[in-house]
């Protein structure tokens, strides 16, 4: 009996773990959140895209609440300037189309150029001298455009073997487009869109160019007929205004963090801004619109390729002490 006992208890215990083993396993518990009754907080999740959100590499992701119509703001386009008045009225553009091709007639390259002519209201001198400023930037174009086309030519068999080895690849494109925008006060710019694609080449490229002119005068506007004070004055302004669109925007990048600057120095900041921004603002990188003054940094100018260019709309309200003869 006395051998019995200590088999007894061996069995017992082998069956308990045994029980053990066999047993279901318990449900995750929750992690520690408020008692059943009581509503968990949550983050909202993020709004939907805007349907006709650009979706296209480089374009800037979306704003994540909309700025005040008196504060400068980053805009997708030109395409998002309107037009103030009826001043003026498009006539047939000046063209530039070429296509390029090797000794087998392979397409390597397609080039569609548009360049405007204008009319305006009333006044057949100004708008004589403004077709003859925008028919010598097309005579110039043709010029570099007509380089480009000798650039590929120089080359033919280096293409034909690339297609040849990378059948679907993409073709060579330049195209370009254009806007005009009209201002109160006799301004009326030009801004002009291009993009363009080497054959063979990692991704696509695009340059912008703006001209202002006087209604009254058919002259061109530079910085220095638009704004007030010296020029490192009205450059100041507008590189904080649009320091401050790109700060408010949703735009992934801390230049903080990326340039070291240091996050309670004002003076430093903004010594950083002028040199940074100011660098990219010229007679051909603004516009006077309805609203304000346009700005365009074209890629790499103030951000990566992924972001592509940056326009910024800063309405006349906030430069009311610099601009000169303000619409």
């Amino acid at each position: 009996m006395k051998k019995l006992i200590p088999l007894l208890v061996i069995v017992l215990l082998a069956s308990a773990s045994l029980s053990a083993c066999g047993k279901k396993p318990s449900a995750v518990s929750p992690a520690p959140g408020p008692s059943a009754g009581v509503a968990a907080e949550s983050t909202p999740p993020a709004p939907p895209s805007s349907p006709d959100a650009s979706t296209e590499p480089g374009a800037p992701s979306a704003e994540p609440s909309a700025p005040g119509a008196d504060a400068s703001r980053v805009i997708g386009s030109a395409d998002d300037l309107t037009i103030a008045d009826d001043s003026f009225r498009e006539l047939a553009p000046l063209t530039f189309t070429a296509t390029v091709t090797d000794a087998y007639g392979l397409v390597l390259a397609d080039f569609d150029y548009f360049y405007p002519q204008i009319e305006l209201t009333g006044n057949a001198a100004a708008t004589a001298k403004i077709n003859a400023q925008l028919s010598e930037h097309y005579n110039s174009e043709v010029r570099r455009l007509n380089g480009r086309i000798a650039e590929i030519n120089e080359n033919p068999d280096w293409y034909s073997t690339y297609y040849s080895d990378f059948p679907g690849a993409e073709t060579g494109w330049f195209q370009n487009s254009y806007r005009i925008v009209s201002a109160p006060g006799g301004r009326l710019s030009v801004v002009f869109s291009e993009t363009y694609y080497y054959p063979g080449a990692a991704h696509d490229g695009s340059d912008y160019r703006a001209f202002v002119f006087d209604t009254d005068t058919g002259a061109r506007i530079g910085l220095g007929d638009a704004f007030t004070g010296s020029r490192d004055d009205f450059v100041g302004a507008l590189c904080r205004e649009a320091y401050a669109a790109v700060k408010s925007y949703d735009y992934g990048l801390d230049y903080h963090l990326v340039y070291g600057i240091p996050e309670d120095s004002a003076e430093t900041e903004l010594a950083f801004v002028t040199e940074n921004f100011g660098q990219h603002i010229d007679d051909s990188s603004f516009a006077l619109g309805a609203e304000g003054v346009v700005l365009v940094f074209n890629t790499y100018d103030i951000s990566s390729l992924m972001r592509g260019p940056t326009w910024v709309l800063i309405p006349y309200a906030a430069l009311s002490g610099d601009l000169r003869a303000a619409p």
